[in-house]
């Protein structure tokens, strides 16, 4: 335990922190005899695969600051906590054994589901706290503790814009910390579904280079949580998203098409996203229908297939014609 505190982190330190995880010396101590690493410094975070205990997905951690959570993130470790009882949250980072991913091209979309998701509008980046609220409402605490609020809150409202990051590009600016705004690799997303101009369903996500992970989300009503997936899987489609990570493996991610990822290589995936320059520019600020958004990502989809054949046709010819002459 004493090795491991050895040379923090600076963010991991500071028990004053808004971002503070608040736990005390004594508690992670115990923890750690359980065979809880103990993540405190930039290594440790890079080398978490390495130094974990195979058997277990999660590590504890200190602080969850934001330049901690970007850190994470860009190594394919999942920023969260656990509720130990008695009121006690301990913040972790957790490195699944498996991933739950899926190609936003190749998401299943049934028709009574597309038929139900006509009755919602979905948007994009408009309520990032009210959907916060709503998943804290629907689900307590949970992995959602305090301290990382506030970061994730911290982070997603200083971020830029899209339209301002396309300005950014356009003069030649490349340098994702910059173009996001905050310096962060990480960039922070809501998804929202109304009815009658209600909130209804909403998720919380965020995005390393062209990845998307879902983190949480919540439902009040019939089919709106559905509707919230399909309509984003069509949407991330459509924006250039090429990988939907869903978390953990789940019986209906699996009906959606979704497969599993290694550890291994889930974490070569992640890594190469973060060093790809890439940002993933999610804004939809104007409500449009749910299944408007469904059947025009279909449509790409499909677009694409035919393009795709023509290609495979076209030099399958050629190929025939070669082996004639």
């Amino acid at each position: 335990y004493q090795r491991r505190v050895r040379d923090p982190h600076p963010h991991c330190t500071s028990m004053t922190s808004p971002y503070s995880c608040g736990t005390s010396d004594f508690v992670l101590q115990q923890l750690v005899r359980y065979g809880y690493n103990l993540v405190s410094t930039r290594q440790d975070i890079e080398q978490m695969d390495l130094r974990l205990n195979p058997r277990k997905e999660f590590a504890l951690v200190f602080s969850v600051a934001p330049p901690l959570l970007d850190l994470a993130v860009s190594n394919g470790i999942f920023p969260m906590s656990i509720d130990f009882g008695n009121d006690i949250h301990i913040g972790t980072f957790k490195l699944h054994k498996q991933r739950c991913v899926l190609r936003p091209s190749q998401l299943i979309v049934g028709r009574s589901a597309r038929r139900h998701s006509r009755h919602f509008e979905f948007t994009c980046n408009t309520a990032y706290d009210q959907v916060i609220d709503g998943c804290v409402k629907q689900h307590g605490r949970n992995w959602l503790f305090e301290p990382l609020e506030r970061a994730l809150k911290t982070m997603f409202h200083s971020q830029k814009r899209d339209e301002e990051i396309k300005q950014m590009k356009e003069q030649g600016e490349e340098d994702v910390g910059k173009l996001n705004g905050n310096g962060y690799k990480m960039r922070l997303h809501s998804i929202e579904i109304w009815h009658n101009g209600q909130l209804v369903a909403g998720e919380l996500g965020y995005s390393i280079g062209s990845i998307y992970t879902s983190q949480t989300g919540f439902r009040t009503i019939d089919n709106s949580g559905t509707a919230q997936l399909l309509a984003l899987g069509r949407f991330l489609k459509q924006r250039g998203c090429t990988l939907w990570d869903l978390g953990m493996a789940m019986d209906y991610k699996m009906d959606l098409g979704a497969g599993k990822m290694s550890r291994a290589k889930w974490q070569k995936t992640a890594r190469a996203a973060a060093k790809s320059g890439q940002l993933l520019l999610l804004d939809q600020l104007e409500s449009v229908n749910a299944r408007e958004v469904i059947d025009t990502g279909t449509k790409l989809i499909e677009k694409e297939e035919e393009e795709r054949k023509q290609v495979d046709e076209a030099v399958e010819h050629v190929a025939k014609k070669a082996n004639m002459e």
